[in-house]
């Protein structure tokens, strides 16, 4: 993957390496820093006191590889997922377990963690466990398109999430540079669709100018359920 990315021109990958021994490390590191390319990786987070160790290692080891933050997609799609409120309610409370079990560890190690807004939670119900959780070394990943769903119906989550973000993530689908989401007959070329991407940008740089904006690649399909599609298209007209 670095070489791939390295030969089409970007200055970066997020992708965890493949072991955490310490020699392979280093080789993984020199490769990248030959490239001048940044990190991002997705530590496997503990689910319980027992998995602390494990993750401790691989915090360190992914550290020592040059990564400059840590991601995290938690859930998924909360209106496919569940039908019932208190399902829900465990599955945020056991994220926000994780959380809780890993922030130290990140602390620690002096790396942050973006949790990315992925289709789980609301942004308001994201900011207020941010606020809850009280540390600078947990923020969020923030998704240019994830927002646009059924569940977030403002576009005010903007000014909820970026102040929080450490990193971005600007989701294209995968084939021929069109954007894909569950808007999946609005097809258009980056810059040409409904959001306003250089307004977001420049709130991202206002916030950290020298923060990671990466371009998403993704060919998942989108919902296959026409209602949901067509609830979206209604909420963004």
């Amino acid at each position: 993957m670095i070489e791939h990315c390295h030969s089409i021109g970007l200055s970066g990958v997020q992708m965890n390496p493949p072991t955490i021994e310490p020699e392979e490390i280093k080789k993984f590191r020199q490769r990248l820093e030959n490239y001048t390319m940044h990190l991002v990786c997705d530590p496997r987070l503990p689910r319980q006191e027992s998995d602390l160790a494990a993750f401790d290692a691989q915090v360190n080891a992914y550290k020592e590889a040059g990564a400059s933050v840590f991601h995290a997609a938690m859930t998924g799609r909360r209106y496919e997922d569940f039908d019932r409120l208190e399902p829900f309610k465990q599955m945020f409370e056991q994220c926000q377990k994780q959380v809780e079990l890993a922030e130290p560890v990140l602390r620690k190690y002096k790396i942050k963690l973006g949790i990315e807004n992925h289709k789980g939670w609301r942004s308001g119900e994201q900011v207020a466990w941010l606020k809850r959780l009280g540390s600078e070394w947990v923020g969020v990943c923030f998704d240019f398109g994830n927002n646009h769903l059924p569940l977030r119906r403002s576009h005010g989550h903007r000014t909820h999430l970026i102040p929080y973000t450490c990193f971005a993530h600007n989701q294209r689908y995968g084939g021929g540079g069109i954007r894909r989401w569950i808007f999946s007959s609005l097809r258009y070329r980056m810059g040409e669709g409904i959001l306003d991407l250089k307004q977001m940008v420049q709130m991202l740089r206002a916030v950290n100018p020298n923060m990671i904006i990466d371009l998403e690649m993704i060919t998942r399909d989108p919902p296959e359920d026409s209602r949901v599609h067509d609830q979206v298209l209604g909420d963004i007209r």
